[in-house]
């Protein structure tokens, strides 16, 4: 069985606004195995358990503006986005996708369902990165 090793990136409490728990969704993760389904082709598509909210870039603080990543990625059997299959389809610059790109490395999901076994399935989502509040 191949396993691929992630190193984890440190995040500050203070990156993450609604989920404070800087773990990565899974160290190890399991090589891709089957197809990678659409919403439409699953009984019961993937829902969020673990909410994180990406951090605005700090280089971008003094823009003003408003952040937009378009992704697509593989959330895994074990409810986990597959880091190699995040795809940065549009965003307003790098650092808003770098900052979406840490953001999925958290995320946890309840895997999609297909008769009765978890699977892949892929997921299109756009990602919003407001500036944070000038109080």
């Amino acid at each position: 069985m191949l396993y691929i090793i992630l190193v984890a990136v440190a995040l500050s409490p203070s990156n993450l606004r609604i989920q404070q728990d800087t773990t990565l969704c899974a160290d190890t993760v399991e090589a891709p195995a089957g197809p990678a389904y659409r919403e439409a082709e699953v009984n019961v598509p993937v829902r969020l358990n673990r909410r994180v909210v990406p951090t605005y870039p700090p280089a971008s603080k003094g823009s003003g503006k408003t952040g937009f990543v378009q992704v697509r990625y593989v959330v895994n059997p074990s409810g986990c986005v597959e880091p190699m299959s995040v795809e940065i389809l549009a965003a307003t610059d790098s650092a808003f996708a770098e900052a979406a790109r840490l953001a999925l490395r958290r995320l946890q999901f309840h895997p999609a369902q297909l008769d009765g076994r978890s699977v892949r399935q892929q997921i299109h989502q756009t990602i919003r990165l407001p500036p944070p509040d000038s109080t």
